[in-house]
């Protein structure tokens, strides 16, 4: 229920900011269209003095600072020689100082009107923003809507399970055992999974780094002496819900929630006040849980198998021994992403 709950707020945050988007983008390219259909008048530029500098108090603004609205008046000479005084200039900028000479530009039509016409370019700046704002709205808008919840990537196929088999993991009585798991460093690129007292239980030792290619990782399951290599695809750092909905984290060429589909496990994420953590579910049964933790939470002490390393502090482990090879790879593939 919290999931969906959450993922309701996550899209309704960002459809109400694509639409805001939206409604920019509309305003700019109205503004740039209907600058660039205007008339342009062709002012005539003539020399004038600042005359007066009004300062207003225009309220207080979101950051609890006074906002002023300044108005410049300004006297100038017409080519026919003509004085105009006091005459409104629509521009402010912070040097100005009454006494100093500007140029301005009047209506040849109306000399006493002083004409500031927008730039082409500035126009065509409005018209490209707006543009590009609805574009991009509507896109994320579309995107938004048809976004899939967490529970559509769990691609677990309970049409062929049978009841023998989820009844076989309901009544599966061992031991749930606490473990941590966390990367080791830059040095040798391992993911461990430890005991309390740090004992090694399970590894993924990189053995190559590929800029271009995949990376290869051993996985080694300490308790039982099995050791599978794997090949790794790169995946960039992005949000969770980015990652499951691109789904594009792949073990051995094959998408990892496949993997987890295949042998029946799905990926609960919960919010629970500050804590975060995943329920992993055997055919809707939940088997175990990865708890996001800090450094604090680990033992101090040496490594038994790695010895004094530098430690980045991920996940608390609950889990049965049956099961720890799925719940390694869920952690594996979490460490990989930004939660929450």
């Amino acid at each position: 229920m919290l999931v969906k709950i959450r993922d309701f707020i996550r899209k309704y945050k960002q459809l109400t900011f694509f639409l805001g988007l939206l409604i920019v983008g509309i305003v700019f390219t109205i503004v740039g269209v209907k600058s660039a259909l205007e008339p342009k008048v062709e002012g005539i530029e003539v020399d004038a003095k600042i005359v007066d500098i009004i300062k207003e108090d225009g309220g207080t603004n979101a950051d609890g600072y006074t906002e002023f609205i300044y108005t410049v008046y300004v006297d100038y000479t017409d080519k026919e020689g003509n004085t105009h005084s006091r005459v409104e200039y629509p521009l402010h900028e912070d040097d100005m100082v009454v006494g100093q000479t500007i140029k301005v530009e009047y209506n040849p039509e109306n000399p006493g009107e002083i004409v500031t016409n927008n730039s082409l370019m500035v126009t065509i700046i409005f018209i490209a923003v707006g543009v590009a704002a609805i574009l991009l709205s509507i896109y994320k808008i579309v995107i938004t809507i048809k976004k899939k919840d967490i529970n559509e990537f769990n691609r677990v196929d309970m049409s062929n399970v049978s009841s023998s088999e989820i009844e076989k993991v309901k009544s599966n009585n061992e031991e749930e055992k606490e473990y941590y798991f966390h990367f080791t460093g830059a040095s040798n690129q391992s993911y461990i999974l430890e005991t309390m007292d740090r004992e090694a239980v399970y590894e993924a030792r990189c053995d190559k780094v590929g800029i271009v290619s995949k990376y290869k990782f051993t996985f080694i399951n300490h308790l039982t002496g099995k050791e599978e290599e794997h090949s790794v695809s790169h995946v960039l750092t992005s949000s969770f819900d980015s990652f499951v909905t691109s789904s594009n984290f792949k073990v051995d060429d094959v998408n990892v929630w496949d993997i987890l589909g295949k042998e029946g496990y799905s990926l609960d994420p919960h919010l629970n006040g500050f804590k975060s953590y995943f329920d992993v579910a055997r055919y809707g049964v939940k088997v175990a849980k990865i708890e996001l933790a800090g450094t604090s939470a680990y033992k101090e002490g040496a490594s038994k198998l790695f010895g004094d390393v530098p430690i980045k502090g991920m996940f608390k482990v609950y889990c049965k021994d049956s099961d720890i090879d799925i719940v390694f790879l869920c952690a594996f593939i979490l460490s990989k992403v930004d939660l929450f």
